[in-house]
């Protein structure tokens, strides 16, 4: 689906950060990302991180932050949340430190 939006100039750039028990259990798949994410010249990295966190920034100015509880996977009954909030500080705070992680991490991932 991410890919598809960057395909589509729906979005124009995107900063991916999973945990390493993603990579450990979905290695084909991180595999898989790492090349897509670095033939459109995206950033993706892996390192201790349990966050839920999306930072959105629109071309007509609106920032926003997701925050959340779910893992994105099946769990059973489990409830989970999330919350958006219309903050441009919040989400311009949870895109600095995703930028940072995957500068951070991405170098030692070959594909990126």
């Amino acid at each position: 689906m991410m890919l598809g939006w960057l395909d589509s100039g729906a979005v124009a750039s995107l900063y991916l950060v999973a945990s390493k028990f993603f990579r450990a259990h979905n290695g084909e798949l991180w595999d898989e990302t790492l090349q897509e994410f670095g033939a459109r010249k995206q950033r993706a990295a892996c390192c201790p991180c349990h966050a839920k966190v999306m930072a959105l920034a629109f071309a007509d100015g609106g920032r926003f932050a997701i925050e959340g509880s779910a893992n994105l996977c099946s769990n059973g009954s489990a409830r989970e949340q999330f919350a958006l909030i219309n903050d441009a500080a919040l989400s311009a705070w949870h895109a600095g430190w995703i930028k940072e992680l995957t500068r951070k991490h991405a170098r030692h991932e070959a594909a990126i």
